[in-house]
């Protein structure tokens, strides 16, 4: 069976089982990941995929920087994909059986300074496209993989001083978050020049197409280099947003629910590594990074 349709077979099955939409998203989402990544080796039946191919393909998330748990989430939707073909007849052998779930080493906390985000936005002036990119990531706390599957139906731009809003979707479900004038700004000058497209994929290439979020990490970790930023991740984005929030007097809940935290618990490395850094709640709007 191609391995396009056994996707489709297992994406039916996990519909059939009441799985949350936006779980069956996410683990559609990262197996895609792995079909474009065994395209390189020509691999196009599921019946020739190996442990080898499954192996690898952790080596290429690692090398581009991936989070341990970001890799987690993903050997866990090969994990079940494997076993559902595994079951349904169409494998002989698991391929993903084996591999293993990285350490979650307790990296220190790193928060961009002010003027590193000032470099960072000085090398990306003349791309518009990363430009919109990496405010949207500064501005809202998102993580990379809900940047990567954003519509432009999820973004929802108000004329005038009012406040947009972006709709971002993951496999627990939905928050809204406020579009601030920074991000605003850049995302309206973006989509006047967005490549016309028959997808709906806020970020696309040239051609048109969906954005890969692997071209994205790769891209921004260029241009951390071309700033000169050092031992930075792209989830260290997602870290100075919430570390700015909690600094400028946003309440500890609303920043868990902006970044799509179940438990506030999540942000006590934030509170401790800041410690009186952290202003009194103001129960206003988000501010600009």
């Amino acid at each position: 069976m191609r391995l396009r349709a056994a996707l489709t077979k297992f994406i039916k099955e996990l519909e059939n089982l009441n799985y949350p939409e936006t779980t069956i998203r996410g683990y559609a989402t990262d197996i895609k990941q792995f079909i474009e990544f065994l395209q390189d080796f020509n691999v196009e039946d599921i019946s020739t995929v190996s442990p080898k191919h499954a192996e690898l393909f952790i080596e290429r998330l690692e090398s581009e920087n991936y989070a341990p748990r970001s890799i987690s989430r993903k050997i866990n939707a090969l994990k079940l994909f494997d076993n559902f073909l595994y079951g349904q007849g169409l494998i002989n052998d698991h391929f993903a059986n084996e591999l293993k779930h990285p350490e979650q080493e307790q990296r220190e906390l790193r928060i961009l300074s002010s003027d590193e985000l000032a470099k960072l936005r000085e090398v990306v002036v003349n791309d518009l496209k990363y430009r919109a990119i990496i405010e949207t990531l500064l501005q809202t706390g998102m993580g990379i993989s809900e940047l990567a599957g954003l519509t432009i139906d999820d973004v929802v731009l108000v004329p005038g001083p009012k406040f947009g809003e972006v709709h971002i979707r993951n496999r627990t479900g939905q928050r809204v978050v406020p579009i601030n004038n920074a991000m605003e700004k850049v995302l309206e000058e973006y989509l006047e020049i967005r490549p016309e497209s028959e997808s709906r994929a806020l970020f696309v290439t040239k051609n048109g197409k969906p954005l890969l979020e692997r071209n994205i990490r790769r891209k921004l970790k260029e241009y951390f280099k071309k700033a000169g930023i050092n031992n930075v991740m792209v989830n260290d984005l997602r870290n100075t947003f919430i570390a700015n929030q909690l600094m400028k007097g946003v309440s500890i809940g609303r920043v868990a629910y902006l970044v799509g935290y179940k438990n506030i618990s999540s942000l006590n490395k934030f509170v401790k590594a800041l410690g009186d850094k952290i202003k009194t709640p103001d129960y206003g709007v988000i501010e600009e990074v």
